[in-house]
């Protein structure tokens, strides 16, 4: 997961080699612990089971283990607001994909409004700003697209892939430039590349 940990325990013995041979055997009871963590929990393995069902993108019941739906009812009853934003984020992707780009519009909207008010900059919101980019360049709201896009942008975001990086980039030069015809050519194809490269 990328984090340091470390951990203090209570030998039950004096004796040297035991007290080696239990610190190996807690060690190696954390390890797989860590393991089954990150198969379910793990928002950075496209593998673990919390990403898969943020990727299935579908309205049917989804079977999911006893830990990680304690951990979800633990974050919608706790008011975790981050991880509340992302669920509005996919609920703002499936409505782009299903063409409902008034609820499209909504819940990325509610997503960005949420990340806001937590104190660290959720550094994915591209989950949600790809989303509302393809609905405002539908509804030809140019300039609304370029003000997503320069958040895409930010140096607190995710880097995307250099191709999308260097169409966004372009998108913006070309704005600068008031050059509106370029500005939609780069902006269709940077969603085109989005869609191709799993981002929308």
């Amino acid at each position: 997961m990328g984090t340091q940990y470390h951990i203090s325990w209570v030998a039950t013995t004096t004796n040297n080699s035991a007290i080696l041979a239990e610190r190996d055997r807690v060690k190696s009871l954390v390890d797989q612990l860590l393991i089954d963590f990150n198969k379910s929990m793990s928002t950075y393995d496209p593998e673990s089971e919390l990403s898969i069902l943020n990727t299935q993108y579908t309205a049917n019941w989804q079977t999911i283990s006893k830990d990680l739906y304690r951990v979800l009812t633990m974050a919608m009853t706790g008011q975790m607001v981050e991880y509340i934003a992302v669920a509005k984020a996919n609920l703002a992707w499936i409505a782009w994909r299903e063409g409902n780009l008034s609820d499209a519009q909504q819940n990325g909207q509610a997503a960005l409004e949420l990340w806001q008010q937590i104190s660290v900059v959720y550094p994915f919101q591209w989950t949600a700003l790809w989303p509302l980019i393809a609905v405002v360049l539908a509804q030809n709201q140019v300039s609304e697209a370029i003000n997503y896009t320069r958040s895409l942008l930010d140096s607190t975001q995710q880097r995307l892939p250099d191709m999308l990086t260097a169409e966004l980039e372009e998108t913006l030069l070309k704005w600068e430039e008031d050059q509106p015809e370029e500005i939609c050519v780069h902006l269709d194809q940077a969603v085109k590349l989005a869609q191709e490269m799993g981002y929308l």
